[in-house]
């Protein structure tokens, strides 16, 4: 079956000896559907908990919604170079020999990513610093950060165009914004990890919190179930009763619950039973009587 569409020379040369295709495109618009998915159902649960509003922390909700909004951009770009490759300029290669070139919205979207990259790792340098109070390591991580978005910002202008310098100058800003992210995450998480250890030392005194959390959860589950098999309601309710103050972890009342009784035991020994008797039987009238 032969084409109908009439190339012209430069298109046939295109055509024929083209190094790239389109895949690629689709498949980062279908991830980045898919993350962004991600990015709404951890947007709702934010807004589903309750949030602190002291200190900087009331500036969270504007955090969120700002990068929502990035990430939003950014996948509508990347829809949209789909759309336009793939749908509306399909077989057409005049224009996909100069859609990079005049594409604003194509060319920028490196220059996207490394914006949402940069903002993420701006949040949890500042949280890494809220921790620590440390300059000599936040520093860097600045450093490394600022680096990473200026160097995808200078790539831009060289990545359409097609000579030597051009390629060479693509793939040193390109590499040298990889270096710094790379490196900036790594700070950030070693840093953190580093600061966070000696806080789970606390954890070492929470031993009886484990066999505690086990029992109500056994005694929960047997609430459950006979909650599920009861029918009656005014019934059940009349079988509870009030909780204790103790380390009862359920109503005594009900059946099939799992408690904890705790007994103590007072040893006294003879001298100390003889002296107390003593001391009871013949006072210190010297000393005054405490009422």
């Amino acid at each position: 079956m032969s084409s109908n569409i009439t190339l012209s020379p430069a298109s046939r040369i295109f055509v024929d000896g083209r190094t790239t295709n389109l895949g690629p495109w689709v498949l980062g618009g279908f991830i980045d559907t898919i993350l962004m998915g991600v990015v709404f159902c951890q947007v709702y649960n934010y807004f589903s908990h309750q949030r602190a509003d002291y200190g900087l922390n009331r500036y969270h909700t504007y955090f969120v919604l700002f990068v929502t909004l990035l990430s939003f951009l950014k996948t509508s770009q990347s829809i949209a170079v789909v759309w336009v490759q793939n749908v509306l300029d399909f077989a057409n290669p005049d224009v996909a020999k100069t859609l990079l070139i005049s594409a604003w919205w194509q060319n920028t979207v490196p220059l996207t990513t490394g914006i949402i990259g940069s903002v993420v790792q701006s949040f949890f340098a500042l949280r890494y610093y809220k921790l620590s109070r440390n300059w000599l390591m936040t520093i860097p991580i600045s450093i490394a950060i600022i680096l990473g978005l200026a160097s995808v910002s200078m790539s831009c202008p060289v990545v359409p165009k097609k000579s030597g310098f051009a390629d060479e100058a693509k793939v040193m800003w390109l590499l040298i914004h990889f270096v710094s992210v790379f490196i900036a995450d790594f700070l950030i998480t070693a840093c953190t990890c580093y600061i966070l250890r000696p806080r789970v030392a606390g954890l070492a005194s929470l031993s009886k919190l484990y066999p505690i959390s086990l029992l109500y959860t056994l005694n929960s589950i047997n609430e459950y179930r006979n909650d599920s098999s009861s029918r009656s309601h005014d019934a059940h309710a009349s079988n509870r009763v009030t909780r204790r103050g103790d380390v009862e972890l359920a109503p005594r009342s009900v059946d099939g619950h799992i408690f904890i009784q705790t007994h103590v035991t007072t040893h006294v020994s003879p001298k100390n039973a003889l002296k107390s008797d003593s001391d009871h039987s013949s006072p210190d009238h010297s000393k005054p009587y405490l009422l």
